[in-house]
């Protein structure tokens, strides 16, 4: 062990040569939190977006164009439309990109008025015809069967409305989806609700139970209740936030990254993203509720194809190569049999050669001083620390960016077993902001 950290200290100093500080100010920026109460952007709790704060932080008076080539529900494009900032994003999560349309969509007074009538239609209409059940295989365990039913029956309703009108309407029924199902997002996918975690472990609640206190007497009008709250949170937010007299334009576009320039008409002051980091988490599996009762995807072959496009997943379709030495080196000093999977060197591989074309692309549609804002977490894998801040800037200077700074927010850790073989390398377990300057 001693052997291989020698070796990960003498890679990491190689890559060390970028101006680092510690910013504590950070540390509350690059989550969700913050955002939890703030208009519009808490619509939907999107945990792994980052605080609107930083966004703002990053933002000056001369920026007129920002874009963020990994939207997720668009806290950068919400921020920049209150900032009247023009903004674009991309992303491949159809279900995400929704989210971060229907968040910059300017609706009117005139629309509020549509929008509150037809909320009233939605809850005194009764949907008699039969609903279709996504063929997602844990639905029955997901959801009561009353509660799917109901659920299908709002969403049928919402349907017969058009336009942003629908959009609206439907962004308020995905919102309540995990609230009124029996699970919750946990980690790298969801659990269940009759699952507590306990000082002495796990401990299993019988449903019956457990959906009686959570639930109360009547599951619909749990139901109708929750969506009734969140159309009015939703409908005060509008109000304001005043869009409807805002000048600045804000664009989505539902793709992967590859080549995001050619869609790009005009410079950019800001790029300012955080892709999903190099941990092996499954994005989609994460929102598998909102994607398949949200007909966002129908069968699983769009699922799988969906996977492969993603950065930082294990289901990548890349067997890429990177020319940058010390990533190789890196990956040579991790022990296969402690991998816990075998497609971990080919997706880290996959994720640098990625994040090289994200950054051309960046560099080539922002104007000469343009910033380019990145928010990254390091990884470690069999002991072996995957140093993402370092690693991009590097790739970043070579590109040509200047003035290159690493803003640590915070120090992470990892499992019990890694965090004590890698104490004396610590210092390289932490989320960082990348600030590169064109």
């Amino acid at each position: 062990m001693k052997t291989i950290l020698a070796k990960q200290r003498k890679i990491l100093n190689s890559l060390n040569i970028i101006e680092t500080e510690y910013s504590p100010l950070f540390s509350q920026l690059v989550n969700f939190s913050q955002a939890k109460t703030e208009p519009v952007h808490s619509w939907f709790r999107y945990r792994e977006g980052f605080s609107p704060s930083l966004v703002k932080y990053f933002i000056d008076n001369h920026d007129e164009w920002i874009l963020d080539p990994f939207c997720g529900s668009g806290t950068t494009l919400v921020t920049s439309l209150q900032m009247k900032k023009n903004s674009v994003g991309f992303d491949i999560n159809p279900f995400s990109t929704f989210l971060a349309k229907i968040k910059t969509t300017k609706y009117t007074e005139q629309d509020l008025k549509k929008i509150q009538q037809s909320i009233e239609l939605i809850f005194n209409n009764h949907h008699k015809n039969p609903v279709s059940i996504p063929r997602l295989k844990i639905i029955d365990k997901a959801f009561h069967p009353m509660i799917l039913e109901h659920m299908l029956k709002l969403r049928e309703e919402i349907n017969m409305f058009d336009g942003h009108i629908r959009g609206f309407l439907f962004f308020g029924w995905l919102s309540i989806l995990e609230r009124v199902s029996n699970t919750k997002k946990e980690g790298n996918g969801i659990k269940y609700r009759s699952t507590v975690r306990t000082k002495q472990g796990y401990v299993h609640i019988k449903d019956e139970d457990w959906q009686r206190n959570y639930f109360g007497p009547n599951k619909i009008d749990f139901i109708n209740q929750e969506l009734k709250n969140q159309y009015k949170k939703m409908i005060s937010d509008i109000s304001s936030v005043n869009y409807e007299s805002n000048p600045a334009t804000s664009s989505v576009f539902t793709k992967n990254n590859e080549d995001f320039s050619q869609l790009i008409p005009n410079k950019i002051s800001k790029v300012i993203f955080s892709p999903p980091y190099a941990n092996s988490f499954d994005y989609f599996e994460i929102f598998k509720l909102e994607l398949w009762m949200g007909r966002f995807i129908e069968n699983y072959a769009q699922l799988r194809e969906l996977r492969k496009q993603a950065i930082g997943s294990l289901w990548t379709a890349d067997s890429a190569k990177c020319d940058m030495q010390e990533i190789n080196q890196i990956l040579d000093l991790m022990n296969a049999n402690e991998l816990w999977s075998p497609k971990i060197r080919t997706m880290i591989l996959s994720y640098f050669s990625k994040m090289k074309n994200i950054l051309q692309e960046s560099y080539s549609v922002l104007l000469e001083g343009g910033k380019c804002v990145i928010v990254v977490g390091n990884s470690a894998y069999a002991n072996v620390i995957i140093p993402t801040d370092l690693i991009i800037s590097n790739i970043a200077r070579d590109l040509g960016y200047k003035k290159i700074k690493i803003l640590i927010a915070r120090y992470s850790t990892t499992s019990s077993q890694q965090k004590k073989n890698l104490a004396p390398l610590k210092e390289f377990l932490r989320e960082s902001v990348i600030v590169l300057e064109k």
